[in-house]
């Protein structure tokens, strides 16, 4: 009798670690709603001249259980644009593609793009481009 208690036991207790590792598994892998995954939220350039501009693709994953729709996007000068993909459906990817001007800038540089979307975690999440800018060379002629 007592070996088969401790089967028992065992059997119970390896059922319980199984179910339990299961639904934690589950918990990590999709939230109820929409969801976005940034692959990067950062991007240094390094260092670039004045004049070309610098552009970056950051892509991001819908982990939720619904549509993720990017409702804006924002940047925080003029000197940078982004575009968004708009409706992202569940497990689907997307990306948002960053162009910054370098012609009027100098120095140590870094931008904000805001992204305002449906997510049931945050509604707002933020990406950095960054670098520094050198300024651009100028031949002097001489007669």
């Amino acid at each position: 009798m007592p070996i088969q208690n401790i089967l028992r036991v065992f059997c119970i207790g390896a059922l319980a670690l199984f179910l339990n590792s299961a639904l934690a598994q589950e918990s990590q892998t999709s939230v109820k709603g929409p969801k976005i995954q940034l692959v990067e939220n950062n991007y240094d350039f390094g260092t670039v001249t004045q004049g070309p501009a610098v552009k970056h693709t950051f892509k991001f994953k819908n982990v939720g259980t619904d549509t993720l729709r990017i409702e804006q996007v924002k940047t925080s000068c003029g000197c940078t644009a982004a575009e968004s993909s708009k409706i992202i459906a569940p497990q689907g990817e997307g990306q948002i593609d960053v162009t910054f001007n370098t012609a009027n800038q100098m120095g140590r540089v870094s931008k904000t793009v805001f992204i305002y979307s449906n997510d049931v975690e945050a509604q707002q999440r933020s990406l950095t481009i960054h670098g520094t800018v050198e300024a651009k060379k100028v031949e002097v002629k001489t007669k």
